[in-house]
């Protein structure tokens, strides 16, 4: 803990004084002052009870000591005036004068010791006061011989806790303080070297020397201090401490060296790792926790000297535990401990992995083997090894082959690649497309192969390159049929095919083309057709990047008009010869029919025989025109009109009076017309086709039906009454007229009759 001789840890901002370039120095002369570790001028007083010495206690020429008991010498004794100190009185001046009478090797102007490191040399101060505050250090940069001498103008005053520290193989007894003023040692402070003090000497509470107290004037004063004579060096061993392994035991033990035996070992500054501990002068136990460790060992001897070393004991992880390997960008997650609570310790993780809980999770983002420690609350601190292997970027999903003039998609993905990434591709060809999803798309209309170079970038900002071949194979054959504008038998035909919607048309070839007409290889249809209806044929087409495809295509031809000429009625019974009339085009035909009546033949276009089943009648008759394939059907239904007599009624007559004469007319049918009378008609009234005349020669009321025939059978009758009045002697029941009541009666029946073909009409 104090007289630090080996090696000390000195603050980063401690200043360095100057090496100086200077004539080695000698130690004065001390004669038999080398043996007083304090003398005084006039009195030395001690106030406290734990003051402990090592050497001789004098005054000169007072012979004043006061509060020391012979306890509390571990050597030495109390010496007042006597010869002994007489003596190391003139010696000590004669010391004194030799350190004042040193050639300055440095004047220093600083107030202010602390921090500062001094090389052998005599050091002169020109500030009335200087202090220290910290520590101050002495190299003797490994010459056991080396002198430090520091002279001061005024006094000399060291602060609380303050220390001197010699180190570099230096020896506590050549250095050298010597002030004009006044020395006070700072309370629980630790001083090495020899003072030379021009007045008094006071020494605070707990303030520890290792040299001596020597004063011109004045008192020295103790208060609970360890003064030791200066001490030989001692040695501490080894230099340095093999490194530990996390768990593992570990024992090593110290020994010293310079002193007097025996040596007391205590650890005076830092602290080692937990779970090792310094137990009678070894370092033992099994380490609990990693990582670098400073601490002090102080070696105490026999005579309460004191040499100290300084080490630093590294903790690594000794055989770790080593974790399921881990791929870079792939979601890991490995349990560390089964129980307990878990931190980690002060050591970097792999790059986005932590704990949660007492389990390792996250993406990993760096490659490499790591060892990192993890502390239990119930196992305590565990070290682990993880690996995290390289994981390549490979673009998966190779696009498979499309077609031609087709929407084509694809979406590309990538393994290995840390999310989020995106996807791009330079110098796409026409028609392609990259979203930054890998989503690819393409409409292309040439059938051939394409290359494209698609690039992946992660998060971690590696990028991956990969070239893909897509073959577009030729589009399918067109569905559907495309329609031509119409043409017409016979007639010149010009039209054009439309070209493919896919690609660029090089040449069409129809290999069957309609009848009669041309199809050229530029697609170009012309000459005349000489087929009727729809004209389906193949187009084969051929691309320019050799594609080729068949289509359909149609052509609508009309045939010329053709018409069959009107049948008349057929009649159950009745005679039936007609002759079909065509007209429009020329024979050949080929003439079909169905549906003809019982008794009805056919023979080519002549339709002839006697129904023998009533009416109505329908029957087809087809005319096909070989030449143009042209078709010609009609129905007939040669059925009778109806047919109407007139007049609806017939006048009255008068007995004796001519009548007549009545003309029947019919509408409806095909005359000539026929005409027949059944039931009975007044005696003198005669039938003459269509008229009927004559002198009624009796009276009373005549019933009677006219029946007429048109000209292909068909009939129809009508009932008629005729009532005869009788002019001067009719029987008995029927009534007479005079001449006058006569003629007035004939008009009236005449407009009666009149006023009843109005109604019928």
């Amino acid at each position: 803990m104090w007289f630090r001789r080996i090696l000390a840890v000195i603050p980063a901002v401690a200043l360095l004084v100057a090496r100086i370039t200077a004539e080695a120095q000698t130690a004065p002369r001390l004669g038999d002052a080398a043996s007083f570790v304090v003398l005084g001028n006039s009195s030395v007083v001690n106030t406290g009870t734990a003051t402990r010495i090592t050497g001789n206690v004098g005054v000169s020429p007072s012979e004043t000591i006061e509060g020391l008991s012979d306890d509390m010498f571990v050597l030495g004794d109390m010496r007042r005036n006597d010869a002994l100190a007489k003596s190391a009185r003139r010696d000590s001046d004669a010391a004194d004068a030799d350190l004042a009478s040193r050639t300055c090797t440095a004047m220093l102007a600083d107030t202010e010791l602390g921090g500062k490191t001094f090389f052998h040399g005599v050091y002169c101060f020109t500030s009335p006061d200087v202090r220290l505050n910290g520590t101050v250090t002495f190299d003797a940069e490994g010459k056991r011989d080396a002198v430090f001498i520091l002279r001061f103008a005024g006094a000399l005053t060291t602060g609380r806790e303050s220390q001197v520290l010699v180190i570099g193989n230096g020896y506590d007894g050549n250095v050298f303080w010597r002030a004009s003023g006044a020395v006070s040692v700072g309370t629980s402070s630790s001083f090495i070297g020899n003072i030379f003090a021009g007045s008094g000497i006071t020494f605070g509470s707990g303030a520890r020397i290792s040299g001596r107290a020597l004063t011109r004037t004045g008192s020295v004063v103790l208060n609970n201090n360890l003064l030791l004579l200066c001490c030989a060096p001692i040695t501490v061993s080894p230099s340095s401490l093999p490194n530990a392994a996390l768990g593992a035991q570990y024992r090593q033990t110290f020994s010293a060296s310079g002193g007097m035996a025996p040596y007391t070992f205590r650890i005076s500054s830092g602290s080692p790792p937990l779970g090792l501990a310094l137990v009678n002068g070894a370092l033992q136990g099994t380490p609990r926790q990693t990582g670098s460790f400073l601490f002090t060992v102080d070696a105490t001897d026999a005579l309460g000297c004191t040499g100290t070393a300084a080490y630093v004991i590294q903790v690594d992880c000794g055989v770790a535990t080593e974790l399921e390997s881990a791929t870079l960008g792939v979601p890991y997650d490995g349990a560390l401990f089964s129980a307990g609570t878990c931190t980690r310790i002060a050591v970097a993780f792999p790059k986005d992995l932590d704990l949660e809980g007492c389990r390792l999770k996250g993406v990993p983002k760096e490659v490499g083997t790591f060892s990192f420690i993890v502390k239990n609350t119930i196992a305590g601190e565990r070290c682990f090894t993880l690996r995290v292997d390289d994981c390549p970027i490979v673009i998966t999903d190779a696009p498979p082959p499309g077609i031609a003039c087709s929407l084509y998609s694809h979406t590309f993905s990538a393994t290995c690649a840390v999310a989020p990434y995106v996807f791009t591709a330079n110098d796409l060809p026409d028609g392609f497309g990259l979203l930054t999803t890998g989503k690819l798309s393409a409409t292309v209309s040439i059938a051939r192969s394409y290359d494209i170079d698609v690039t992946v970038k992660d998060a971690l900002m590696r990028s991956h390159t990969q070239r893909f071949t897509i073959n577009f194979a030729c589009p399918p054959n067109p569905s559907g049929t495309i329609v031509l504008p119409p043409g017409k038998v016979g007639e010149l035909y010009a039209a054009q095919l439309p070209p493919l919607t896919c690609g660029e048309t090089e040449s069409f070839l129809v290999p069957s083309p309609p009848d009669g007409l041309c199809v050229f290889m530029n697609g170009a249809v012309s000459c005349k057709p000489s087929k009727g209806g729809p004209q389906e044929f193949s187009v084969i087409y051929k691309s320019k990047d050799g594609c080729v495809v068949t289509g359909k295509a149609r052509i609508d031809v009309d045939c010329p008009l053709i018409t069959l000429s009107d049948l008349p009625p057929m009649v159950q019974g009745v005679d039936y010869d007609q002759t079909i009339v065509i007209g429009g085009i020329n024979p050949p035909y080929d003439v079909t029919d169905s549906g003809l009546p019982e008794g009805i033949v056919r023979d080519d276009l002549r339709i002839h025989g006697k129904p023998s089943s009533p009416g109505p009648y329908t029957f087809t008759i087809t005319v096909t025109h070989p030449a143009t394939s042209c078709v010609k059907r009609r129905t007939y239904s040669p059925t009778c009109p109806a047919l109407e007599i007139a007049p609806a009624v017939l006048p009255n007559a008068v007995e004796g009076i001519p009548y007549g004469p009545i003309v029947f007319t019919t509408s409806g049918g095909t005359p000539p017309y026929v005409y027949s009378i059944s039931g009975s008609l007044p005696a003198g009234v005669v039938p003459s086709g269509d008229t009927l005349s004559g002198t009624p020669t009796a009276s009373g009321p005549f019933f009677f039906t006219i029946k007429v025939t048109d000209k292909y059978g068909c009939t129809a009758t009508r009932d008629y009454s005729i009532y005869v009045m009788c002019t001067v002697a009719c029987p008995r029941g029927i009534p007479t007229l005079s001449e006058w009541a006569l003629w007035l009666l004939m008009m009236m029946m005449a407009s009666a009759g009149m006023f009843m073909m109005r109604r019928v009409q």
